[in-house]
């Protein structure tokens, strides 16, 4: 629907509200509803910000959380993906969608994953109940894509198996850019994987890494065939099954329960008590208490996260 260039009260009832004058933003009486409103704004003849723009003219000064909601790197360069603010579901609005926080945000500078571990950790087991029983949150993946182009602000760091029965964003019910992940037949920790588990809690500031191992692991079942039987593998493997071994002769000496099951809970156990001790930077931030390490097995027959 086309507007002239100086027709801002027709751009603002074709959205479904009346004129932002300045006592109607004050109280708040008008906030559109959010996805009619951001299609609206997108289809405005002149571009998504075209009416954003007359409004942050008009009031900016009076109300400088403008500056915030706006976000556009063309416009205001210093503002960082941090400050935009989020939506119910935790994801990051898109610069064309600002105007539905006004009512409920405020300018703050702490990043979205500056939370407790014990947080972290409680949002990834709540996330994986609704996953569980199939209730997981909806979601549109395409209204964050402009704000995470911005940067990334993961809530927890995950060391997965590479099975490709085991999805870690969806098995936590999380969004992209809440989760980093690194993965690895047997989730074993390598000089690789550590570096790039470091670049997420030094640099990406994540609270809480989870060593995911799982029920049926190919990786430990192959480690437990190597010490009874001697097979030989192809290639590479033996290095990665020698990181497995360990575990797998602890499980041995268990007098209850299944070998594989048992050794796959002790192959995670060992994997995070590796990373509690591996200096320079987990080992300093865990002692420190800025970040917690925790281990996990996800049941493939029933998607539930058991913490060992």
């Amino acid at each position: 629907m086309p507007f002239g260039n100086g027709d801002a009260d027709a751009r603002a009832k074709h959205c479904g509200y009346s004129p932002c004058r300045s006592a109607d933003f004050a109280k708040s009486s008008a906030i559109p509803n959010a996805r009619a409103t951001d299609q609206c704004v997108r289809n405005i003849e002149g571009g998504p910000f075209a009416l954003l723009t007359q409004a942050k003219s008009a009031y900016a000064s009076e109300y400088p959380i403008w500056r915030i909601m706006w976000g556009h790197a063309q416009y205001e360069p210093n503002v960082s993906r941090r400050a935009l603010p989020k939506d119910r579901a935790g994801s990051r609005l898109a610069p064309g969608r600002m105007t539905i926080a006004i009512a409920a945000n405020t300018p703050g500078g702490s990043s979205p994953n500056a939370i407790a571990p014990a947080d972290a950790l409680k949002r990834l087991m709540e996330g994986n109940a609704r996953y569980a029983a199939n209730t997981p949150n909806e979601r549109d993946f395409s209204s964050g894509r402009a704000a995470r182009v911005r940067g990334q602000s993961p809530i927890a760091a995950i060391l997965s198996c590479a099975d490709s029965r085991v999805a870690p964003e969806l098995a936590f019910d999380q969004g992209p850019g809440d989760l980093f992940i690194v993965r690895v037949a047997g989730n074993i920790v390598n000089p690789d994987l550590l570096a790039s588990l470091e670049y997420g809690i030094e640099f990406l500031k994540v609270p809480l890494i989870m060593v995911l191992g799982h029920t049926g692991c190919g990786a430990v079942d192959a480690a437990i065939k190597v010490l009874k039987t001697g097979v030989v593998l192809p290639g590479h493997l033996p290095g990665l099954i020698a990181a497995i071994k360990p575990a797998v002769i602890i499980a041995q000496k268990r007098q209850s329960g299944n070998l594989l099951d048992n050794a796959v809970a002790e192959n995670v156990r060992r994997q995070v008590a590796r990373l509690k001790n591996s200096p320079p930077i987990v080992q300093k931030l865990y002692a420190t208490k800025k970040i917690d390490i925790v281990g996990g097995v996800y049941d493939l027959a029933t998607g539930k996260i058991a913490i060992v």
